[in-house]
């Protein structure tokens, strides 16, 4: 369905495409094309040129082709390329003779009504003459331009040119030559009365920066579009290296372009060599605006309106490496191949002279349906391609990854570029990334070549209009069927009235002193952007061709009201729609499939609410639900231009998955540690094998689910753990870690009580904390609570003290001493003198009553304080030795520790022989 929306703009600059932030869709992809085929110089009387047509499309479509009375038909399948389309030269080319006044001559290429826009691209061939072109859209074009040729050097009937097609009747044109970079003083305006009249103005001499524009014939009536082309009917390219060599000795080529209006210009460019051209290309940069400064790789240049650089030259310095070009205002920039001899430097290299119109940074694009000729006598075809480094590894040539590897610039600037060879048996090619890039296409052959863009966006930096959907701002002039959107037209200007027309959906809006909603700078100009009142709404696909009427304070020679018209396509919206499944080992997972339909556009995002508060963003999520339980599962879809899906809502019910766990008593070592399952197991599992793990290298696997008992040989962690497994073979595993603790070990003082008063104090000393003590002093005694305690012992014996206490996790312990209770101590009787000598009278050191001291300790030191004898306790008197030698006759002094009533002892004893 195909429906004409009338919106007629009123503007200072009438220019329809869009700002780069916007990335609306006004790229070379179209449906209605205007061309020419400007006068070629053949190689002899018998060669004359061909021109043919090629279309390209991402889908099925058809069309027709008209020039001067001549009518023929194309289609062209998806993703592939028409056979080459003629068109007759009798009636298409320009001679000439046909210079310098109106010929109707224009080549007009429309899309069937309803069917897909078309890539298009143009190729002029004869012998050895060649060039070829992208041909930019009719929505595209719009009022200003600038030639781009070359220093013009040939024979005396080749030419420099430019062609300008009227695209509406009663166009007016005014020109402004410069010929070898100086500006005629005069302008000169032409009145091209029908669509399709074609003025084709040629010179001998190089007319780049000649200002075309479409002015107002009238001064009240709006400009109106055209298409331009510059270059040469023929023309060499030499360089500096290869002045000797004659124009006729190797090569001279068309050079034929489509011209990118001004607003369409960009800041940023690169220059990437042409393959196999090892001695080099020409660059050429222009500026549209006075004072524009320029970053040519390294050199500071300031150019003024229609200048270029380098300057007129016949024989300039060629560049051999990538060069990045950055500048403060707009600018356009060309690249030119050289003859072949000079790029090469052999008979035996490729190419012919060409030229090729870049496109800037500005105008990237992520998909580029692509033709790739071999007309004619091509031998080599490659690609050039600029893009941000970071998303190189996303760049597909038909899908696949290229087979070169890209380069970063030098010095690097975040961009990378890449020169791959195409194959000769193809010629239909889809370049897509997944952010925007330029490419420029390129084939040679012996004295052949051409080189056009490979696709791009050619949007107005100040002037556009744009389509916001539930999303906001779209990426292309599109909506959806059926879902309201807004409309916004950006101005560099602030217009006193704006007339928003959309006939068949919806009475026309005339907004008076229309007050903007947001303002932005460009390039030091202020934007201003309109809302139109009320949201619109259209019922049925198709595309809808849609415009604005505006009145502009300043006319700059296009009166203060022109006509500008946009195509808006309304696209099926998608419908979400998904299935789902839990897992069957974990019934708290579960998988969510999209299922819903693209619509027209492709799907772009998914909003999940998944019913427990958490949502996703993914195609097909995967949930794992933390609690068992109902839930009402929500997701819509959003397209790439923004529109959303009806939300589609589903209950799911949420069991309980199998889950290992247990809990387990707090043991002590060498006590039974207890474990008790307390797993989930979902309704209509069988749980068939338990297997436990204890963390000290015993595990038990049992096929029921009863509780185990487990003694610890040690203290310590240990991380023990169950594994469930089902009769459909699901497990689940769960560990923790557990704590075994000591039990407590004491040891009791002190060992020996004397009488009479047989009072002493009990102490217990623990291995770990612990609390409760109970005391047992033997003799019918007792006491609790504390480690210390006193008692008081009436009668001589021996008796059991026990104590028993518990630790803070409730593991109990218990100690034993043996205690003697003993008369009040004798004095012991200490010799001061023995004599060792084996004659069996006072051998040994004896010392009366010291055995009735338990816990004695003896030492004997020499004279100068090294220990010769210790004794803990004395049942074996000393005999006078040290590590079984006799000590020399002398004076040695002991110390006695009774640990009773007696206390210390000290003195001398004396050995003799």
């Amino acid at each position: 369905m195909y429906k004409r929306i009338v919106v007629i703009v009123c503007v200072l600059l009438w220019l329809p495409a869009f700002r780069p932030v916007a990335a609306q869709d006004y790229s070379n992809k179209g449906k209605d094309f205007w061309l020419c085929f400007p006068a070629h110089l053949p190689v002899d009387d018998y060669s004359l040129a061909q021109m043919s047509v090629f279309v390209s499309s991402s889908e099925n479509s058809s069309g027709k082709i008209t020039v001067n009375g001549y009518t023929t038909t194309f289609t062209v399948n998806a993703n592939q390329v028409s056979a080459p389309i003629d068109i007759p030269y009798s009636v298409a080319n320009i001679s000439n003779a046909e210079s310098g006044r109106p010929v109707t001559k224009g080549i007009h290429i429309t899309v069937d009504e309803g069917m897909p826009p078309v890539v298009v691209f143009a190729h002029v061939y004869a012998a050895m003459r060649s060039a070829a072109m992208l041909v930019l859209p009719t929505n595209v074009l719009g009022k200003k331009y600038y030639s781009m040729n070359f220093y013009q050097r040939f024979k005396s009937d080749a030419y420099s040119q430019f062609n300008v097609v009227a695209t509406e009747d009663a166009t007016t044109v005014r020109y402004q030559l410069r010929i070898n970079g100086i500006l005629n003083g005069s302008a000169v305006t032409v009145n091209l009365p029908h669509a399709g009249d074609v003025l084709q103005i040629q010179n001998r001499d190089d007319l780049t920066g000649s200002i075309i524009e479409s002015v107002s014939a009238t001064g009240t009536e709006g400009c109106k579009r055209i298409a331009v082309f510059s270059g040469s009917s023929a023309v060499a390219i030499k360089s500096y290296e290869c002045t000797n060599v004659s124009d006729w000795y190797y090569s001279f080529d068309p050079l034929l372009q489509q011209c990118y209006p001004v607003n369409s210009w960009g800041k940023e460019y690169a220059l990437i060599p042409f393959a196999d051209n090892p001695k080099g290309f020409h660059p050429r940069v222009m500026a549209c605006e006075d004072n524009t400064e320029i970053d040519f790789g390294g050199i500071t240049l300031v150019l003024n309106e229609g200048e270029y650089f380098p300057l007129n030259d016949p024989n300039p310095f060629p560049l051999t490496m990538p060069v990045a070009i950055k500048a403060k205002k707009p600018i356009a920039v060309a690249e030119y191949m050289m003859m072949a001899y000079c790029a090469g430097n052999t008979e035996s290299s490729l190419g012919d002279p060409d030229m090729v119109l870049l496109n800037p940074v500005e105008q990237n694009i992520k998909d580029i349906s692509l033709f790739s000729s071999n007309l004619e006598s091509i031998t080599a075809k490659y690609i050039n391609v600029y893009m941000p480094t970071v998303a190189t590894g996303s760049f597909r040539i038909n899908g696949q990854l290229p087979q070169k590897k890209f380069a970063p610039m030098v010095p690097a600037n975040g961009y990378s570029w890449l020169t791959e060879s195409l194959s000769l048996s193809q010629t239909a090619y889809r370049l897509t990334a997944d952010t925007g890039f330029n490419a420029i296409a390129y084939g040679m052959g012996k004295a052949e070549s051409y080189a056009y863009s490979a696709g791009s966006y050619v949007k107005d930096r100040y002037q556009f209009l744009q389509v916001a959907n539930q999303e906001g701002i779209a990426n292309r002039l599109a909506a959806c069927k059926g879902i309201p959107f807004d409309v916004y037209m950006t101005f560099p200007y602030q217009p006193l009235q704006i007339t928003w027309k959309l006939p068949g959906i919806q009475p026309d809006v005339v907004t008076l002193q229309p007050v903007p909603d947001s303002k932005s700078v460009m390039d030091g100009k202020t934007l201003y952007r309109y809302k139109m009142p009320g949201g619109v709404t259209i019922a049925a696909t198709g595309t809808y061709t849609a415009g604005i009427a505006a009145v502009n304070p300043t006319t700059d020679g296009c009166g203060g009201s022109q006509e500008m018209t946009y195509d808006i396509t309304i696209i099926e919206p998608p419908v979400a729609d998904f299935t789902y499944a839990t897992d069957i080992c974990n019934t708290q997972q579960w998988q969510f499939t999209y299922t819903g339909t693209q619509g027209g556009s492709t799907d772009t995002a998914w909003r999940w609410r998944l019913g427990d508060g958490s949502v996703a963003a993914v195609q097909h999520p995967r949930y794992t639900y933390p609690q068992p339980g109902t839930y009402m599962v929500g997701e819509y879809t959003v397209n790439d231009i923004g529109c959303h899906s009806a939300t589609v809502e589903k209950i799911i019910v949420v069991d309980a998955a199998l889950q290992a766990r247990f809990s387990y008593t707090p043991a002590c070592v060498k006590e039974p540690a207890v474990f008790t399952g307390i797993s989930t197991v979902p309704d209509g599992y069988t749980v068939t094998q338990s297997t436990w793990s204890f963390g000290d290298g015993a595990v038990n696997t049992i096929t029921a689910n009863d509780p185990q008992t487990h003694v610890y040989a040690k203290a310590g962690s240990y991380k023990a753990s169950l594994q469930l497994q089902t009769a459909n073979g699901c497990k689940s595993n769960w560990d923790t870690t557990v704590e075994i603790q000591d039990k407590p070990v004491f040891s009791i003082t002190p060992s020996l009580v004397y009488l009479p008063d047989g009072n002493v104090t009990f102490t217990a000393t623990s291995n770990v904390a612990v609390s409760g003590y109970a005391w047992d002093f033997g003799d019918g005694g007792s006491a609790s609570g504390t480690a210390s305690v006193k008692h008081t012992y009436h009668a001589e014996g021996v008796y059991q003290v026990a104590v028993n206490a518990v630790t803070v996790y409730g593991c109990s312990g218990e100690a034993v001493q043996e205690v003697r209770v003993a008369p009040a101590p004798v004095a012991p009787v200490v010799p001061n003198v023995f004599s060792p000598n084996g004659d069996g009278v006072h051998d040994y050191w004896d010392i009366l009553f010291l055995d009735r001291y338990t816990d004695v300790t003896v030492q004997v030191f020499n004279r100068w304080g090294a220990k010769v004898f210790s004794s803990k306790g004395y049942s074996a008197p000393w005999n006078g030795r040290v590590n079984g030698k006799a000590l020399p006759p002398g004076t040695y002094y002991y110390i006695i520790e009774t640990g009773g009533a007696t206390g210390k002892i000290t003195g001398a004893v004396t050995i003799i022989q």
